[in-house]
């Protein structure tokens, strides 16, 4: 044992150990009464190149170890775990493998499984054949004819890297830190996997896969004491190794800006007209310091955290783009990263964001930020501090383990509220604090990267053929009984991938049983209460950590299904538009300075009994902490019973910005998409989930947008929409929080029930 310390953040105690023989490092955070248990490994994977290594490796050391030889484990376990938890994930510079259950003996049995796989994996060829890349026909009627590749990883980055989004931010990481690891794709270039040996796959986990290397972290109700004695048993065979070898976590800083551009593939016959994604990024913080890290984020929602904020809305209004994207602070390992992006744009206006984002700084700098901004940035960064959320212990894993990793103290990041407190402090003491940051660390760096990412019809070609020549090549390499041998090697591997595990390799898995299962369920006190008519609260005695959470649906069982593929502008107008009397930007400012957040969105929900009728309605959810409770109560009555649709420049940017995120939005979730899209004719819910977020949604955004848009007609349909949607005059609502805040809850439903029946509008009380 090296240390003992209560943490008060997370109502715990840290144990910190080492294990003697094998070198590993271990932090349990005690948490009692807390029984979501988590048990996790972090593996340090520094990319050596693009070829996706450590991704390939955390699809192969699960498929199947010494002592559980069951492929794919990961899913056989899915179907014999009540676990909460069960993934894994490969980060840009390390590989993390977290289960968690709430029940103790199936937290043992995942761990089990898990430890073995990690550090005592099969890793047979086939499984990196299957897992990473394999020689396959082009044509399967052609086993002799020409090459192609395939494999698990393979297929996944290539979709990957065909969404545009999500291959920005690959770039301009590598574009910002050139000369770091972070420059290397750890998921994989699609172009370079195929430079990955079977060797290389081995050398890299004896190099990395070490117990000495890892982090071990567990989390939760059960005693320190069963966990050592779980770990020391399986951690008894290691001997300490020497230290990894050092890798560049810093990037040597530019003394000039630079500018790159890149290409995308769109589809043959579509426009390229406003598909362009710009970036303008600087490397301006420092990830492992945790001061640091907090300044930045209260600055970053100061900046760009609500449609009112000062850079958000100068580049919105600039009319450079649909919509921002990739805009905010972030960091990768040590490194912090500051971006402003829009999608939806074009070429030549590269240089114009990147005037219009310096000038808006500049003045910033010279006139400082409003102290209501400050002030409201700093109540947004508390809430992420203290929210107590499902993927709690995932979130403190990831502050302990970065923590220990970049700066020697695991708890560095677990303490933000404190970081957060000091950080306020500074700037009441220093009220240009700032400014002087916008002028020091982003308008006089010269580490800056202009990124602009443009469609291309034929870009797709051009990989293709390189990659064809590349089979080429290959292929003439292999006589054609090679060649049918590698067709053979390869449908042989798609046909055992189908095939169940066999019986006993199953059996070697360990199972839960009846006695194992707590008795009875974990049980949630909630009252039912009816504080006015036609008003039904749900009072949860749930602890919250300050923060109250609301959330009320109105019914919407009697909307006509023509009706629905309006409902997501109504949502769009609540989150976006003014309200009450007030314009969309006095309404962000209250947003952003009385709540954590205020939700709105469309509920379609079919029962699991089949008999039952579906779930139809328009949900609203608020967070607020208590001194702001009765002031986030006004706004969110102002947003229910009295949104504004009726600024039309404001209404035409909101739907530009639709039009925008749902191209994006159907590109990038191309699974869900599909699955919206086979739903839509299985129940009258799939059709509606499809007609609030699928292609027929895109569709009507196109026609919207195209009929230079009949807005006094989309005015006139949003207005009937929330006209529906409060005729229900019924309301159900669920609370947790405090008692003084349930109170003023209380007060509030009541008030707006009887406005309900009154039929009033206007500003809430």
């Amino acid at each position: 044992m090296l240390e003992v310390l209560p943490v008060p953040e997370v109502r715990g105690t840290a144990h910190r150990l080492e294990h003697r023989s094998s070198g590993a490092r271990w932090i349990h955070l005690h948490t009692p009464g807390d029984g979501e248990n988590l048990f996790s490994v972090t593996i340090p994977t520094p990319p050596v190149d693009d070829t996706g290594v450590a991704h390939i490796l955390e699809h192969s050391v699960l498929g199947g170890s010494h002592k559980f030889p069951v492929r794919q484990p990961f899913f056989q376990m899915l179907a014999m775990s009540m676990g909460t938890y069960i993934n894994a994930f490969t980060a840009s510079d390390y590989t993390c493998y977290p289960v968690a259950s709430t029940v103790p003996q199936d937290l043992w049995n995942l761990a089990d499984v898990y430890f073995d796989a990690v550090f005592h994996p099969v890793l047979s060829e086939e499984t990196f054949l299957r897992e990473g890349h394999r020689l396959a026909p082009a044509d399967p009627k052609d086993p002799a004819g020409r090459l192609t590749r395939t494999g698990i990883v393979f297929n996944e980055m290539k979709g990957y890297y065909s969404q545009p989004e999500r291959r920005l931010w690959t770039l301009s990481t590598s574009v910002l830190l050139p000369d770091t690891i972070y420059a290397r794709d750890s998921g994989g270039d699609p172009a370079a996997i195929p430079d990955l040996t079977y060797e290389g796959l081995l050398a890299f986990h004896r190099a990395h896969y070490h117990p000495t290397r890892a982090y071990f972290f567990t989390y939760g109700d059960i005693p320190v004491e069963a966990h050592a004695a779980f770990l020391d048993a399986r951690l008894a065979p290691f001997t300490r190794q020497d230290g990894a070898d050092p890798v560049t976590l810093r990037q040597p800083r530019w003394a000039a800006p630079r500018r790159a551009e890149f290409e995308y593939q769109v589809g043959e016959g579509e426009p390229l007209a406003e598909k362009t994604f710009l970036l303008v990024q600087w490397l301006c913080g420092d990830g492992s310091d945790p001061a640091d890290s907090v300044t930045w984020q209260v600055l970053s929602r100061a900046l760009l955290g609500h449609e009112a904020a000062p850079l958000r809305r100068a580049v919105v209004d600039a009319r450079l783009g649909r919509a921002l994207t990739h805009s905010g602070y972030g960091e990768d390992g040590a490194e912090g990263m500051f971006s402003v992006g829009v999608k939806g744009s074009e070429p030549d206006r590269a240089e114009r964001l990147l005037a219009v984002v310096t000038e808006t700084l500049e003045g910033l700098a010279a006139g400082g930020l409003a102290d209501e901004e400050i002030e409201a940035a700093f109540r947004q960064a508390a809430y992420g501090y203290l929210e107590i959320s499902s993927g709690m212990p995932l979130r403190v894993r990831h502050q302990v383990v970065e923590g220990w990793r970049l700066t020697g103290d695991p708890y560095a990041f677990v303490r933000m509220r404190q970081h957060l407190d000091a950080c306020r402090e500074r700037w009441r003491a220093e009220p240009r604090m700032f400014a002087d940051r916008i002028r020091d660390r982003l308008l006089a760096n010269p580490h800056r990267a202009l990124l602009v990412l443009r469609p291309s019809r034929d870009y797709q070609a051009r990989l293709d053929a390189a990659f064809a020549q590349r089979m080429a090549g290959e292929r003439a390499a292999l006589s054609d009984e090679q060649a049918r041998a590698a067709a053979a090697a390869s449908a042989d591997i798609e046909r055992r991938a189908g095939l169940p595990n066999p019986p006993e390799a199953v059996a070697t898995l360990p199972q839960l049983r009846l006695s194992d299962v707590p008795a009875r369920p974990r049980h949630i006190p909630t009252a039912v209460e009816a504080p006015a008519a036609g008003v039904t609260l749900l009072r949860n005695d749930v602890f919250a950590n300050g923060i109250n959470y609301l959330t009320l649906d109105f019914d919407l069982t009697a909307l006509p299904a023509d009706e629905w593929p309006y409902l997501p502008r109504l949502v769009d107008s609540v989150h976006k538009m003014g309200a009450a009397g007030l314009p969309y930007d006095a309404v962000a400012r209250r947003v952003a300075a009385h709540t954590g957040g205020i939700g709105c969105w469309a509920v379609a929900a079919r029962p699991v009994d089949a008999a039952a009728p579906g779930l139809r309605g328009l949900r609203f959810s608020l967070r607020a902490l208590d001194e702001q409770m009765d002031d986030a109560l006004a706004l969110l009555g102002d947003l229910m019973l009295a949104t504004d649709p009726h600024d039309r420049a404001r209404l035409e940017v909101v739907l530009e910005q639709a039009l925008s995120g749902a191209r994006t939005g159907l590109q990038n979730g191309g699974v869900g998409t599909a699955s919206r899209h086979a739903g839509r004719r299985q129940s009258p819910e799939g059709a509606l989930h499809e007609a609030l977020g699928g292609g027929s949604q895109l569709r009507l955004l196109e026609r919207l947008a195209a009929s230079g848009g009949d807005l006094e007609a989309l005015e006139g349909r949003i207005d009937g929409l929330r006209e529906a949607v409060l005729g229900g005059r019924r309301i159900v609502a669920s609370f947790t929080g405090s008692d003084a805040a349930a109170d003023a809850a209380r007060r509030a439903l009541a008030g707006w029930a009887a406005r309900l029946r009154g039929g009033a509008q206007g500003r809430a009380t």
